[in-house]
C-alpha cells in the first residue's frame, strides 16, 4: 500500500523531467512488482506428494 502510494505522489513530478518515457516504464516496472507481490505463494511440493 505504501508503495503504491509513493507512485502516485511521485509520478506528477516526473512531467517536470525530460525523461518522461523512462518515467513511464519505471512506474510500469513497479505497478508490475506489486502485482507480483500481491499474488498468492505457490504451495511447497514433498515427494509425498506425487
Amino acid at each position: 500500500m505504501l508503495a503504491t502510494l509513493w507512485i502516485v505522489l511521485t509520478y506528477p513530478l516526473s512531467f517536470f523531467r525530460r525523461r518522461h518515457d523512462l518515467a513511464l516504464e519505471v512506474l510500469a516496472l513497479r505497478h508490475q512488482l506489486l502485482v507480483l507481490e500481491l499474488q498468492p505463494r505457490r504451495p511447497r511440493l514433498h515427494r509425498s506428494d506425487r
